[in-house]
């Protein structure tokens, strides 16, 4: 029997066992047929896909229940075999040399190590194996970059590919948490707010480590979309226009639009700590938005002071986030002067 013959029957039982099997355990068999053939074309797409379904993690754990691994990580090693196994087979398979691989390492020995006096050593090997798969991500990218008989081929092309991967993922679960906060209609009642809307959370169940992983994409698209206007603004010096049917023009329009979703969406999700992260770094763009620090500093000054004017302003006129953002720092700031005594010591 050759190998069409092969695939014929392996079909045929993958067809059977789908009918058979109940709809979970069918659609986690066909998505992960789907990552080990997309993997196989290129570790990158499966690599694509893991991104994209790694923050259903939370929502599978309330529909299917709780497991050690979630599809998103499940994915991640089918990916990770297939690239072992088609670089075996291609006698082909090298550990990047990076600047990155002895703090990892050392890292992750100082975590194994901590298993020793664990509450939960089953969930710190969950948590361990995280942090086993980020390098691994590291090497798989950088190995896709140097091999020549890849595509993309060349280190540009690879990281361009990465970036738009997650891009395209985090725009995701920020249209899922714009619809949850103003379209849908409804909600869980202990997120409503303002009376009628309701923080957004996305598929991680949870408003706050939405925002957090928003704040992450938001800054990634804000930081490329600075970039290409620099380089129109130089362009335009000498006398090149932006055509959005061109490469160029297509990143912008894709930082632009990543960029309004992630923002809305870090706000939507109605974190405290989401918004203050994301004046953070927004403080840090603005600093690091020209090439001398100097004037970058007068620019995240006047971004400051743009910020709690706006803050203030919003408070007063009963704009809702303005309320919930400015509240909790005056507080802290009371609780600061009330606490500061340098008399006796005390510095808040």
């Amino acid at each position: 029997m050759g190998a069409q013959g092969v695939l014929y029957l392996l079909a045929a039982a993958l067809a059977f066992l789908i009918v058979r099997l109940p709809l979970p355990a069918a659609a986690g068999l066909v998505g992960a047929v789907a990552t080990i053939i997309f993997a196989l074309i290129n570790p990158l797409f499966g690599l694509g896909l893991a991104l994209l379904i790694g923050p259903f993690g939370a929502l599978e754990a309330i529909v299917f229940g709780p497991t050690l691994l979630d599809s998103g990580q499940l994915a991640l090693m089918l990916t990770f075999a297939a690239w072992i196994g088609t670089g075996l087979a291609h006698r082909r398979l090298l550990i990047p040399r990076t600047k990155f691989n002895i703090p990892w390492l050392l890292f992750v020995l100082v975590a194994a190590l901590s298993l020793l006096d664990a509450y939960s050593v089953s969930l710190g090997l969950v948590e361990l194996l995280k942090w086993l798969e980020i390098g691994l991500i590291v090497w798989l990218i950088l190995d896709m970059a140097s091999d020549p008989d890849r595509r993309p081929p060349g280190y540009r092309a690879v990281m361009r590919l990465t970036l738009v991967m997650l891009l395209l993922a985090g725009l995701v679960q920020a249209l899922i948490g714009i619809w949850q906060f103003g379209l849908r209609g409804d909600g869980p009642e202990h997120f409503l707010v303002l009376g009628r809307f309701y923080r957004a959370y996305g598929t991680f169940e949870q408003p706050n480590p939405f925002g957090g992983y928003m704040n992450l994409i938001a800054f990634l698209a804000l930081g490329l979309l600075l970039g290409l206007l620099v380089a129109w603004l130089s362009g335009r010096r000498g006398g090149q226009g932006l055509d959005f049917w061109r490469p160029r023009g297509l990143w912008f329009g894709l930082a632009l639009v990543v960029s309004v979703a992630g923002s809305l969406a870090v706000i939507l999700s109605w974190s405290r700590g989401a918004w203050l992260g994301f004046l953070a770094g927004a403080a840090i763009l603005a600093l690091f938005s020209t090439r001398r620090i100097a004037l970058g500093m007068v620019v995240m000054m006047g971004a400051l002071v743009l910020a709690v004017g706006g803050l203030t302003l919003g408070a007063a006129v009963g704009f809702g986030p303005a309320q919930a953002v400015k509240h909790p720092l005056d507080a802290m700031a009371i609780g600061v002067g009330l606490n500061h005594r340098p008399d006796l010591g005390v510095l808040g």
